[in-house]
C-alpha cells in the first residue's frame, strides 16, 4: 500500500489529490481484507514441505526457503 509520499506521486501522475489516493488505498485494503478468507489459504505442514521442495527444484536455495524451513 502507498504511504504519504508515494500517494503524492500517484496523485500527481493521475491528477488527483493525495487524500483521494489515500481513500482509494483504504477502500482497496478493506475490500481485500473482506475477500481474504475466501481466496487466501496457507498450506499445512505437509503441503509446505512439498511446496518447498518444488520451489527449490526450480529456483535453488534462496531466502524464501529460510522462511519455509521454520515450518519443518
Amino acid at each position: 500500500m502507498a504511504t504519504g509520499s508515494f500517494q503524492l506521486v500517484v496523485g500527481d501522475t493521475v491528477r488527483v489529490s493525495q487524500p483521494f489516493v489515500s481513500k482509494c488505498c483504504r477502500r482497496v485494503g478493506r475490500a481485500i481484507a473482506r475477500l481474504a478468507r475466501r481466496y487466501v489459504r496457507f498450506p499445512d505442514r505437509e503441503e509446505c514441505k512439498t511446496l518447498k521442495s518444488r520451489f527449490q527444484s526450480i529456483a535453488g536455495e534462496c531466502q524464501i526457503c529460510v522462511c519455509l524451513n521454520e515450518l519443518d
